[in-house]
């Protein structure tokens, strides 16, 4: 089923917040979403982090560190929903 809305949260070492911000995300009351997360080539644990996320409304994408905006295309490339 095609989410009606997609959030798109690039992270680059992020293994101090990104659990909460995932956390925040996923807590919404409306629920009709996907959350694409694009890893930018962190050196920390975020990945660790990202694989423990047991969530069908998680996507998760790496990408060698190219900057912000190149994870933020990647994520809009991605999305499946009708609003980002």
């Amino acid at each position: 089923m095609t989410p009606l809305v997609s959030v798109i949260m690039p992270c680059l070492n992020g293994e101090r917040h990104i659990q909460a911000a995932i956390d925040s995300v996923l807590a919404q009351t409306f629920d009709d979403f996907e959350l694409i997360v694009v890893d930018n080539g962190s050196t920390d644990r975020t990945s660790e982090i990202l694989s423990s996320v047991n969530d069908s409304r998680l996507r998760v994408f790496a990408l060698p560190e190219r900057g912000v905006s190149r994870a933020r295309n990647l994520g809009l490339c991605e999305a499946r929903s009708t609003f980002i």
